[in-house]
């Protein structure tokens, strides 16, 4: 690997890492109805609460990626492993939560879950584990 590479690759995963979590967390705060209705439908508990508490942590976590990159990457991973594995338990009981929506970007991609939501997450924990020790 070359000089420096290894800090290029984990600042750009952390920069667009934060991009994806402040458009996430905009994107609930504008639909707070919405995020809390989705949040319902994954089986959370107080979902009103969970929709102004989520996007504060994610603009946290993504302020966090730029600032203080590795502790940024580790709580971007933490963040992820939960929200995958909420996607994942209402994926493997789908009679249990009829009706699921992702509540992953608000009101701007109010879509059934699907496993493709699996995929893409993990496309964001590679990035945020890149983040994390490059």
């Amino acid at each position: 690997m070359i000089d420096g590479a290894g800090d290029t690759a984990g600042a750009a995963a952390a920069v667009v890492l934060a991009a994806v979590l402040v458009w996430a967390a905009v994107a609930k705060l504008r639909s707070p109805i919405r995020t809390a209705e989705d949040f319902a439908s994954l089986g959370l508990r107080r979902p009103w609460l969970l929709a102004r508490l989520v996007p504060g942590v994610e603009v946290v976590v993504a302020t966090m990626l730029l600032v203080v990159r590795p502790w940024g990457g580790t709580a971007a991973t933490a963040l992820l492993v939960g929200f995958t594995t909420i996607i994942v338990r209402v994926l493997l009981d789908p009679e249990a939560f009829v009706g699921a929506s992702c509540a992953c970007f608000g009101g701007s991609s109010h879509r059934p879950l699907a496993w493709p939501a699996v995929a893409r997450n993990g496309v964001l924990l590679a990035l945020a584990l890149t983040a994390a020790i490059a």
